[in-house]
């Protein structure tokens, strides 16, 4: 009873995290919508989520400025990303070493609440 009453609470803690974060915000939406997983670049990535967010969403400070402000955010956020079934995965392409992220749906049942 404590430990469903315990991870309920946590996960409740790490959505209302994540609605603290425009950027997350957009990504889940836009994840929820997609059946595949986006790759590519931190760039490309930032612009695909401008494209979706609404003016007022981009003026916000917390808004990355950058790919690099995006990729730091990404990372922040990973393990609260992930708990709600959405997992970022950060390579590098072979032979070039260009920067590359994959974002994807994944089940998330259990990830936030602790095992008995």
């Amino acid at each position: 009873m404590f430990m469903h009453a315990y991870g309920d609470n946590r996960k409740s803690a790490i959505e209302t995290g994540l609605e603290g974060s425009p950027m997350a915000t957009e990504l889940i939406v836009m994840m929820k919508k997609r059946k595949e997983p986006w790759t590519g670049t931190a760039t490309n990535l930032l612009k695909e989520l401008s494209s979706h967010a609404d003016e007022h969403t981009r003026g916000l400070r917390s808004w990355p400025k950058s790919a690099k402000g995006l990729g730091n955010q990404l990372r922040r956020l990973a393990t609260a990303l992930r708990a709600v079934g959405i997992a970022v995965e950060h390579n590098r392409e072979p032979g070039t070493g260009k920067r590359i992220i994959k974002v994807c749906k994944h089940s998330s049942q259990d990830q936030s609440t602790p095992k008995q």
